[in-house]
């Protein structure tokens, strides 16, 4: 059955007092002041505005991580909205919040005076800030499928933290963090665009509602797979009981 608007537009009021708000204040804070310390450094250059920025994301990204726990799951998963539709709905209302600040981030930085050659990227690095959320947004996914619903956020900003490590201990050709100038540049920015979408694929899976077991029903009119057992009758209609009981079946066997 085809979402329309309107079904979306319903989940909002009762969906939004349910996301965990509080993560999203002190992250874009804490993001909004590293740009803007690092575009007042006089000796800052493009690079390392980049690096201010790709904190600012993966700290936006850590506050986003909670959009999906849900306290309420058990009670939620009863309700005729699916399971994909009111997780997108949560995720739509958390970046708003999360466009603006980055927003503001993009700002800050834009602020600074660079040389001339040199400008930000916006693009791309708003393609990493894409990224970075939705593969948080996948983890905490997976955990919540096969996991605690509440604790999905916890579990996939640690782990986005613990890649984050990970990746800057790459060596330098295959590091996914590379600057406007090396000859990595646009290659690794293709491999950004394939995770976002394979993130992308991943959340959808595992917002899928789980399919419904159905259980084997057998021949119509009872038996095998139904639950219910058949009486053996008489041909009055009155219940086999004792002894009678093996002579019935004989007869209903040979029974023209």
């Amino acid at each position: 059955m085809p979402v329309t608007p309107r079904q979306a537009l319903r989940l909002v009021r009762p969906l939004a007092p349910a996301i965990s708000w509080a993560p999203i204040a002190p992250a874009g804070g804490l993001a909004l002041l590293l740009v803007w310390l690092r575009a007042q450094d006089a000796y800052s250059g493009p690079e390392e505005l980049i690096v201010a920025l790709r904190a600012a994301a993966i700290l936006l990204a850590v506050a986003a991580a909670f959009a999906l726990d849900d306290a309420a799951a058990g009670t939620t998963a009863s309700t005729p909205s699916p399971l994909l539709l009111r997780r997108t709905v949560r995720v739509a209302l958390v970046a708003l919040p999360t466009t603006a600040l980055w927003a503001g981030a993009l700002w800050l930085a834009a602020r600074k005076p660079l040389p001339e050659p040199s400008s930000l990227p916006v693009a791309l690095l708003s393609l990493e800030l894409a990224t970075i959320i939705m593969i948080t947004l996948a983890l905490a996914a997976a955990v919540i499928r096969w996991g605690d619903s509440n604790s999905g956020g916890l579990a996939a900003s640690s782990a986005l933290l613990g890649l984050t490590v990970l990746t800057w201990l790459i060596p330098e050709g295959v590091r996914p963090w590379v600057y406007p100038g090396e000859p990595q540049w646009a290659a690794a920015h293709r491999w950004w665009a394939v995770a976002l979408i394979a993130s992308l694929a991943w959340f959808v899976w595992a917002g899928l509602d789980p399919r419904r077991r159905r259980r084997p029903q057998g021949p119509a009119g009872g038996g095998l797979g139904t639950g219910r057992r058949t009486r053996q009758t008489t041909g009055s209609g009155a219940p086999v009981q004792g002894p009678a009981c093996r002579e019935a079946r004989q007869r209903a066997h040979f029974r023209p």
